[in-house]
């Protein structure tokens, strides 16, 4: 049964591909050539890592390091697709009533889980994996192997995490479906924070970061930093790799990390199986789904900050709004992030850092983090919220640049708030000069606004409003090119900033505000194109969208 289900799938993406391919043509091979390219830039960006960290004897541990953070990477975001493929897929009620055995519907959606989680994975982490294996050199069984490796390392986080999801679901019941989502999402949230915490006590973090101006001082990491990336069980797969580059002479290592990656993967997933087999069915979903939906209560929008805005914007913000305060699953991803803030403030009190030399540019490096994840979850996913209620909307005189720009709007303003009072907190706390409290929130803002302009854009660009479950109301090319855009965005203003503080430091004017007031309006007039390209063109393709079948 669980073969068929499989072949189903298969046969599904088969014919989507077809479809694609007959309906738009050009766009598919042009995508995905670009895929290709993605997948071969990042391949030699890592393969140049690992030859720098070669050429200074650090390969090992660059290794470990890259597999550890790529462990986080699928770790920290498999909650969301785990708890929707499980707990709120569409096909229960065809699938349960079908002569499939329960066992084999719960095997189909962990591994439905596993590719919908590995999305951005795949143009991530496999080349990666892969330019490892090619700086270490590794033989022709190795390369057999890696598909099966990588294969392997997706599952991983994947299984760890639905087991934490499957055994609070048996704990609190199914009636609490969506308490344990939350719960999971909060233990996830404090697990990286203690990860972090540990591996952020073994960097070492420049005293005179803020000392002449802003970022006078690079931050420079030792390596290695800790070992947890050695006890990690992401180190099972880069000790495999190690011994496949002479596996006759390295037999024994080889089997023994193959006998130890498969039978952990392999118990999990039985566990998992059996505790899936004894919660969820199509009535215990139902029942799941009615708990605890919470209502928010009709305000006039004249009493709001919206009425700033002409009236269908309002609108659509106030609606994009309630629907975040009730979907507890959006909502749970946008404060799980926000625990990282945890770190810094866990050093200070406990005299791990002091005030200025090390929490200071580990509390900018964790809100960094928060803004990049909130405005991706909420760019990104804020088209897609609207569902098949988005051609009700094509239907009314409003345009598509007031839909995109109402969520720009919202996305901007949330994440970019969070932030900007998070970095408030900060300047507080480390006690620096009352200006830092006007430009670092200016500048998240203006960061927040480039990054959800880009999401948003792009989300519209690549629209998905038909879905099996909420973790699938992104497209795979918006989520893959959202997040490159992301990247890019962040490299850009990186790129302007030090540009400032090299001219600063080679020239050192009479007047160094200037220098920094015009790369702030550089990357002011940067991110204002980049958003007005981003929307146009989304708005563009949104107002000839047509129906998906």
């Amino acid at each position: 049964m669980f073969l068929l289900l499989m072949r189903i799938r298969l046969q599904s993406a088969k014919n989507s591909l077809i479809d694609s391919l007959r309906r738009h043509p050009f766009w598919t091979l042009l995508l995905s050539l670009l895929g290709v390219a993605l997948f071969g830039v990042v391949f030699w960006l890592f393969a140049g890592l690992f030859y720098f960290a070669n050429r200074i004897h650090a390969l090992n541990e660059i290794s470990y390091q890259v597999f550890y953070l790529l462990f986080l990477f699928l770790f920290a975001g498999a909650v969301p697709f785990i708890a929707s493929t499980l707990l709120h897929s569409k096909d229960y009620s065809l699938l349960f009533h079908a002569p499939l055995r329960p066992r084999a519907i719960i095997a189909s959606k962990l591994i439905d889980a596993t590719v919908t989680s590995s999305m951005q994975f795949m143009v991530l982490g496999v080349p990666a994996i892969g330019a490892c294996a090619y700086a270490l050199k590794v033989s022709l069984l190795g390369w057999l192997l890696l598909p099966i490796l990588v294969a392997q390392f997706a599952l991983l986080p994947i299984l760890f995490t639905a087991l934490g999801l499957l055994t609070l679901l048996q704990l609190l019941g199914m009636r609490r479906m969506r308490s344990a989502i939350a719960l999971l999402n909060v233990l996830m949230g404090l697990f990286v924070c203690v990860i972090v915490l540990v591996q952020a006590q073994h960097i070492p973090l420049h005293q005179d970061i803020f000392s002449g101006g802003m970022l006078t001082a690079p931050v420079v990491p030792k390596i290695p930093t800790s070992g947890i990336p050695r006890v990690m069980p992401s180190a099972w797969f880069v000790s495999l790799l190690r011994a496949l580059v002479h596996p006759t002479a390295q037999w024994i290592n080889v089997l023994s990390y193959l006998a130890l990656i498969t039978g952990i993967n392999g118990g999990l997933f039985m566990l998992c199986l059996k505790l899936g087999e004894r919660n969820i069915s199509s009535a215990s979903i139902e029942e799941g789904e009615s708990e605890g939906v919470s209502t928010a209560q009709a305000t006039p929008l004249h009493s709001r900050w919206y009425r700033y805005f002409a009236m269908p914007v309002a609108g659509l913000i106030r609606k994009d709004l309630l629907y975040i305060q009730r979907d507890t699953l959006l909502l749970s991803q946008l404060a799980m992030p926000c625990l990282l803030l945890v770190v810094p403030l866990i050093l200070i009190m406990t005299g791990g850092v002091d005030a200025r030399e090390g929490f200071l540019p580990l509390s900018l490096s964790m809100i960094s983090i928060i803004l990049f994840m909130q405005t991706s979850i909420l760019s990104l996913s804020s088209i897609g919220i609207e569902g098949q209620s988005f051609w009700q909307y094509l239907s009314s005189p409003n345009s598509g640049k007031q839909l995109l720009w109402a969520k720009f709007v919202m996305s901007t303003l949330l994440s970019g708030g969070v932030s900007a009072l998070f970095i408030l907190y900060t300047v507080i706390i480390a006690h620096l000069e009352w200006y830092y409290a006007l430009v670092l929130p200016l500048f998240l803002l203006v960061c927040a606004s480039g990054l959800c302009g880009l999401g948003v854009g792009i989300s519209a660009v690549f629209p998905r409003f038909v879905y099996e479950n909420p973790a699938q109301r992104v497209s795979v090319w918006a989520l893959i090119l959202g997040f490159f855009g992301a990247v890019a965005y962040i490299f850009v203003t990186f790129f302007v900033m030090l540009g400032a503080w090299l001219s600063l430091e080679f020239w050192k004017p009479d007047r160094p505000y200037l220098i920094w007031l015009l790369a702030g309006i550089l990357h002011l007039a940067l991110t204002a194109y980049i958003v007005f390209i981003s929307l146009t063109l989304g708005a563009k393709r949104i107002e000839k969208y047509q129906w998906e079948a």
